[in-house]
């Protein structure tokens, strides 16, 4: 018998089959497996919305990489079943599911369901939610924030939060369940929180285009909110997808002209009261700071951005320029009249201030601690990174 050509034909004699251990997993057909387990669970409606988002991480790629099965295939698996699972799983694709695929698995939920009558009692409510009120979470920094939305259905109030990302502008850091009331009350005692309301429409305007901004956008598997993200992204989607078209959003980033750069740096060299050979060249270093890693605002600095220009930034910068150990040597005390300089230009609290100029203490002990490497930059294990790089939190 002839041998087949690379690439076509049969590769196993006729009437046999391939070994099922060279086959690719059937990952639809767990998919659905998972959703007739689900069926016997007894979800609240809540944890059903959460399961539903949950499931859609196996149908969605993630950059370059595919994912693990397709929609498609799923409801054709479900097709097959027609089981109480299979319902369920062609309802989540409906409700969370990838848009080209929707009006399918519609269709295939509404059909098995008049064929099978046990279906849960969350099936029909399943992301049927009213939006009712939005709020932005801020600081006095005007660094980073996010954006909480109630939610109503039967009666009951949940909310989801997304954190912007104000240098990069990404969604991230995805929250299901607090209110709008609570976030007020665990805020009402920080003095640094600043509360203000959102319509509906200017919440989803800032949250679509963060949300477009992640998916153009690398996503670092070592994050460790990366997997949460993951499993509420669909359900994130879908509320925010519930909002009014129509909202405005304010620019997330705000770049400053040449010739304001050099006003802003004439203006603080002049106030600082030091020779321009000591001053000058670390407001350069600052403003550069702003303009090629920050969002291009140097009169903006919160703790995480002193932290990520004292530590890995002004540790390695300033070694490629004239006079670098001289430089390092007055970066700390120009550093902290910058601040004092950006504070009165904008009216940080002095509280607010006093926590950035603490951090630039804290920061180089760390670095004191640690000792530099043979290059001068400060050894950084991953422990030690996370001291160092932007660790913005939540605003609470």
């Amino acid at each position: 018998m002839a041998r087949p050509k690379p690439g076509r034909g049969r590769t196993t004699p006729r009437g046999t089959t391939a070994d099922r251990a060279d086959r690719a997993p059937d990952v639809a057909g767990q998919v659905v497996d998972l959703a007739e387990a689900i069926v016997a669970e007894g979800l609240g409606p809540d944890e059903a919305d959460y399961w539903a988002s949950l499931t859609q991480q196996y149908l969605r790629p993630r950059g370059a990489v595919k994912a693990p099965a397709t929609a498609a295939k799923v409801l054709n698996v479900a097709a097959r079943r027609r089981s109480s699972g299979a319902a369920v799983i062609a309802r989540a694709i409906e409700v969370y599911g990838p848009g080209a695929q929707r009006a399918r698995a519609g269709a295939l939920a509404a059909e098995i369901r008049a064929e099978v009558v046990d279906v849960p009692a969350w099936f029909d409510s399943l992301g049927a939610v009213e939006p009712i009120r939005a709020i932005r979470l801020g600081d006095v920094f005007d660094d980073a924030f996010s954006v909480h939305i109630d939610f109503e259905r039967d009666g009951e109030t949940r909310g989801i939060a997304v954190r912007v990302d104000p240098i990069s502008g990404w969604a991230q850091q995805f929250l299901f369940g607090g209110t709008t009331a609570e976030v007020r009350d665990l805020s009402a005692d920080d003095p640094h929180s600043v509360i203000t309301e959102l319509s509906l429409a200017d919440a989803r305007a800032v949250l679509d285009e963060a949300l477009q901004r992640r998916d153009r956008a690398w996503t670092d598997d070592d994050d460790p909110t990366a997997e949460n993200d993951e499993v509420l992204l669909a359900l994130i989607e879908q509320r925010t997808a519930l909002l009014p078209a129509g909202g405005a959003r304010p620019e997330l980033v705000t770049e400053l002209s040449p010739a304001a750069e050099i006003a802003l740096i004439n203006d603080f060299v002049v106030s600082h009261g030091a020779g321009r050979d000591t001053a000058a060249p670390i407001a350069e270093l600052i403003v550069t700071f702003a303009r090629d890693l920050a969002d291009g605002r140097p009169l903006v600095w919160s703790p995480s951005r002193v932290r990520m220009f004292v530590g890995p930034f002004a540790m390695v910068v300033p070694r490629t320029q004239p006079g670098a150990e001289e430089m390092l040597g007055a970066l700390p005390a120009v550093f902290a009249d910058w601040l004092r300089f950006a504070a009165e230009r904008l009216g940080l609290p002095d509280t607010a201030l006093q926590m950035n100029l603490d951090t630039i203490d804290q920061t180089r002990q760390l670095l004191d601690e640690f000792g530099p490497g043979p290059d001068g930059v400060p050894p950084l294990d991953p422990s030690q990174a996370a001291q160092f790089g932007p660790a913005d939190e939540w605003p609470l």
